[in-house]
């Protein structure tokens, strides 16, 4: 009712922003329904895609908050999400060269391995996932910024990965996770939102491995 009169008070003159209004009350609309229909039982989330909102019935969403402890020479440290329960561990090897860091799920099980690759002319780091999959961060020839590539992921990256503020979508558009920087902790802190748990794995080792490159880079 308040979106048809606003629409009848602005008339003929400012048509597009009449359009606006309707498509406005319809995405409203399109929520209400889809947000009603979970009485049923179930879980869902709006998911972002290339395309717009994306309503997903039987997914659930997750949060993490990671901090950056590598910077502050952490060997082990705990991955907790939004409720603070203790989701992933890190730990690295003692007195292994090159060093690795292994990522642990809250069963004890490893996640994955992330390890400097020996005898190579530029730095890169291999990331060993447990389903048998790797994926590597590459340092890239540039006379200017530091620049790095990422080979295998299967993802494609959106925004600036090094300072945190990126998303991973999928081959059809569709957002996998988002990763931003938390302004209100006092230890650097990024969050991590993943939409599909499938995918929760290769996403937390990403950041972890991120992080990892970072801290190697700015000691040498």
């Amino acid at each position: 009712m308040i979106f048809d009169l606003l629409a009848q008070r602005i008339g003929g003159a400012a048509s597009h922003v009449r359009t606006k209004i309707m498509l406005l009350k319809e995405k409203i609309a399109y929520i209400m329904r889809m947000t009603s229909s979970l009485n049923e039982g179930g879980t869902a989330v709006f998911r972002p895609s290339s395309s717009g909102l994306v309503f997903l019935r039987g997914t659930v969403m997750k949060t993490y908050l990671v901090k950056q402890k590598f910077r502050f020479g952490g060997e082990k440290f705990d991955i907790k999400d939004d409720r603070g329960n203790i989701d992933y561990q890190v730990e690295g090897s003692f007195l292994k060269i090159p060093k690795t860091f292994t990522i642990y799920d809250d069963k004890g099980e490893v996640v994955s391995q992330i390890q400097k690759t020996v005898l190579t002319v530029l730095p890169q780091f291999e990331i060993q996932l447990r389903n048998g999959s790797s994926f590597y961060i590459r340092k890239k020839f540039t006379f200017l910024r530091d620049k790095y590539e990422f080979d295998n992921l299967g993802l494609r990256i959106e925004g600036n990965i090094w300072d945190l503020e990126f998303r991973l979508l999928d081959a059809q558009g569709q957002v996998i996770a988002e990763i931003s920087k938390e302004l209100l902790h006092l230890m650097s802190t990024y969050q991590v939102v993943v939409y599909e748990d499938a995918y929760a794995d290769l996403v937390i080792s990403l950041c972890v491995a991120i992080d990892y490159v970072e801290a190697l880079e700015s000691s040498s």
